[in-house]
């Protein structure tokens, strides 16, 4: 076990740009259903900056018409002044604040529900493709770093630009000379920000790459850490994950190498600017042009015009940050679903008569069709078996049945409809599917057995659970239905877990019932409870059952051997055996070997299954 970059190559977590309108307006519409608070909060931060810019206005009146003048009623009443304004700040900056958190959180939780519902709703080919731990660092990592911008970083850009905007306007109007003196050392800095910005803007992609690669390979390690202890991999794992940490590590220390540099810059700068002006300023007092009041209020409005400038550095970086995840966050949302419902879709009635495949050809990207030209019909109650070497394309079929995939030509039809024409959900709601690598669900064994039809009464449940033999080991757990099943169903054995996942499908009333090697995990003790199970489980259901054992289906009504994507033969198992084709030639090869290992085929009537050496024959490979 190692870990690896994903399907896209190590530089796709860096693809942003270095500002995007675009991406920038989607973020706001995000907060759109929040108008009334954002303005809300837009009025206070406006009101905190008219407030500002009052500030050092007042104490120039209070230096000139109350201090040097020497009028205590003037100085008195703008105290008062002063203290209302200091008051009235202290309440809208908390409202501001607390209005703008909260707005935030609430435009953040639907933002992730919103991705997490649409990555429910993207097909089998996303996540084959996509490693797991980069969609977790997408919901988590990424979204934060948006969660930052919107609650705070947005209306702050907003009051900084304002405040250096109302700076400046007022700093003419005290003295334009003064003004243009202390402006002069701005294109300096603008020089000095620009040659910097895409550095820092390529630190921080940087280290937004690396953050993904260690989540992924935390996520890879704790979801097979039975291969990893099985293998003794620890130590080598350990390395590998210590030299992910350290690009992170080295990516994150230059990213704040870089944007660190700011501050310094933006500080000498603004203090040569400050020089400048206490000696002009200076200059013009002593020679009666400006008043006292007129040069301190000119010194505040100065720190004012520079203070902005500095928090708009620490918002770039911020926005930056935000940038980034929201290429990721939306390139999620950007992505459509392979198989998506038609506007004119309806909901398919209770399946009652046929499922066809009518020369039906798939393949996976472009490569050797998976499925050439396969057509056959399966009538309502029909039990039928898809056999065949590794790669003959068994599972290929049923992906198409429950439409994970369309195919590429031909058509599959469900009592005469084709399947694009009706919804998926109404489509896979009557089916039942139990797979050889058995999923369950962290939560209670009752919860994993209403996965499929939530409202299930408990008699339905216990009905499901005696049918399938389930029902025993049940009554045996400590809480019995609400005994919990750990993640993946880790507190139970594989046994257990296959048979709760037969109750599940069995709980869900479906009216096709798909087997995908379903019993070659379990024990034998196991797989003779599931074999009893069988006759109830199939009753009165279209079932399609993928096997490699063939003495395990034996008995369906009618087996189909796929090799190379083709259908080459259909039959019963003794018409099969009578054509002397691939189904004959694969029986006794696996019969022979059964007999050298010293276990018996099964006799006919059961469909579980167990590895038979058929994933083995020369030329074959692949999945199926």
């Amino acid at each position: 076990m190692g870990f690896h970059h994903g399907p896209h190559g190590p530089d796709e977590e860096t693809k942003v740009s270095l500002f995007d309108r675009r991406l920038l307006g989607r973020l706001l519409q995000l907060a759109a259903p929040y108008r009334w608070q954002l303005g809300v909060g837009l009025f206070l931060a406006l009101v905190l900056w008219a407030i500002g810019l009052a500030m050092p206005y007042v104490k120039k009146l209070a230096i000139d018409q109350g201090i040097v003048a020497k009028d205590l009623g003037v100085l008195t009443r703008l105290a008062l002044f002063s203290l209302g304004l200091f008051v009235v700040r202290f309440g809208a900056s908390c409202a501001r604040g607390i209005l703008l958190a909260v707005t935030g959180q609430k435009v953040i939780l639907d933002l992730r529900e919103g991705v997490f519902a649409h990555l429910q709703a993207l097909g089998l080919d996303y996540y084959e493709k996509e490693q797991s731990g980069r969609i977790i660092s997408r919901l988590t990592n990424d979204i934060d770093a948006i969660n930052e911008l919107l609650s705070f970083g947005l209306v702050e850009a907003f009051a900084n630009v304002a405040t250096l905007l109302g700076a400046v306007v007022i700093m003419f109007h005290l003295h334009v000379g003064l003004t243009l003196a202390c402006l002069a050392i701005l294109p300096f800095m603008v020089l000095v920000v620009v040659g910097l910005r895409s550095r820092v803007h390529a630190a921080f992609k940087e280290t937004r790459k690396t953050i993904a690669e260690v989540t992924a390979a935390v996520q890879e390690t704790i979801a097979g850490i039975r291969v990893v202890q099985a293998f003794c991999r620890e130590r080598k794992n350990d390395q590998r994950f210590a030299e992910l940490n350290e690009r992170n590590l080295v990516a994150n220390v230059r990213a704040i190498k870089l944007f660190s540099l700011f501050f310094p810059v933006v500080e000498v700068i603004s203090s040569i600017g400050v020089v400048i002006v206490l000696w002009y300023g200076g200059w013009l007092l002593v020679r009666h042009q400006i008043t006292l009041g007129d040069a301190f209020a000119f010194i505040a409005y100065q720190n004012m015009f520079f203070d902005p400038i500095r928090g708009l550095t620490r918002l770039y970086g911020q926005l930056q940050g935000a940038m980034a995840g929201a290429e990721r966050v939306f390139e999620i949302r950007d992505t459509v679903p392979i198989v998506q419902d038609r506007p004119d879709a309806r909901d398919l009635p209770p399946f009652s008569q046929s499922l066809v495949f009518d020369n039906v050809t798939f393949g996976y990207d472009g490569d050797k069709p998976a499925l050439d030209g396969v057509s056959f019909e399966v009538k309502r109650g029909e039990t039928v078996a898809l056999v065949g070497p590794a790669g003959a394309g068994k599972s290929t079929v049923i992906k198409l049945l429950s439409r994970l995939y369309d195919p590429t030509g031909g058509r599959v039809l469900i009592d005469g409809q084709e399947l694009p024409t009706i919804t998926v959900r109404s489509l896979r709601q009557q089916m039942g599917v139990v797979l050889q690598d058995t999923f369950l669900f962290s939560g209670t064994v009752e919860e994993n057995l209403v996965y499929g039809r939530p409202d299930a009464s408990q008699d339905e449940i216990r009905a499901a659970t005696e049918a399938v033999n389930a029902a025993d080991f049940i009554a045996r757990l400590p809480q019995q239905l609400g005994s919990q099943v750990g993640e993946r169903g880790g507190s139970l054995s594989q046994g257990q877990r296959q048979l709760v996942s037969f109750a599940r499908a069995l709980a869900a009333e479906p009216r096709i019932l798909i087997l995908d090697e379903a019993t070659s995990s379990v024990d034998v003790f196991t797989e003779a409870l599931i074999q009893n199970a069988l006759k109830t489980l199939l009753q009165d259901r279209t079932a399609f059952i993928i096997a490699h054992r063939l003495s395990t289906v034996m008995d369906a009504d009618r087996i189909m051997v796929l090799e190379e994507g083709r259908l080459v033969e259909t039959g019963t198992h003794r018409e099969l055996l009578e054509q002397d084709g691939l189904y004959a030639r694969l029986f006794r090869l696996q019969f022979r070997e059964e007999e050298d290992a010293e276990t018996p085929a099964m006799p006919g009537g059961g469909f579980g299954g167990g590895g038979n050496g058929m994933d083995f024959l020369p030329g074959r490979g692949g999945g199926s």
